[in-house]
């Protein structure tokens, strides 16, 4: 059940209250202002700001009192949080430290990095680029610069193409 408060437009001790719990979001919908100016409101409300909640009375003194208590409840976790956050960001950035890296993973393999002064290269996975004895310079033709008659033909009827859109465009090259 939410809380009910009784105010009236002419107590400045209610207006103060209203401006508190404007600035408090985190209570938004869990307290219900009835004006006791414009509702009828219950024999039991002598005073105002008067708050009920589960049967019971609160007044003045003790709604403010319980507003800075919350209010104090509420900056102690956002402060937590704040430094758990912290805390976090350190972590992740010790552990994304590229003095941490020691090697790198692809499909289950893991290799190891070479120095940058090139002293110690490390051959596990890696071959030098002027390695004539190795397989690494037996690579087979994939097909693709030997061109079927099938892809000769596409190229062939795209070049059409681009030549029949530049007689369209008098005065523009087509692009190619």
């Amino acid at each position: 059940m939410a809380a009910e408060i009784y105010i009236s437009k002419r107590c400045e001790y209610c207006m103060k209250l209203l401006m508190e719990l404007r600035a408090r979001p985190d209570l938004k919908g869990s307290i219900k202002i009835i004006s006791i100016d414009d509702s009828p409101f219950p024999n039991i409300i002598k005073t105002v700001p008067t708050m009920i909640s589960d049967g019971q009375l609160f007044n003045t003194k003790q709604i403010f009192e319980m507003l800075e208590e919350s209010k104090q409840a509420v900056q102690q976790a956002s402060s937590n949080q704040t430094q758990r956050q912290a805390r976090m960001e350190e972590q992740q950035k010790s552990v994304e430290s590229p003095d941490e890296l020691s090697g790198y993973c692809d499909n289950g393999m893991c290799l190891g990095f070479s120095p940058l002064d090139g002293d110690g290269m490390d051959s596990g996975g890696f071959a030098p680029i002027d390695d004539k004895q190795g397989d690494f310079l037996n690579v087979k033709n994939d097909g693709y610069s030997n061109k079927s008659k099938k892809s000769a033909d596409f190229d062939s009827d795209y070049e059409k193409l681009l030549a029949e859109r530049g007689s369209m465009m008098p005065g523009r090259t087509p692009v190619r």
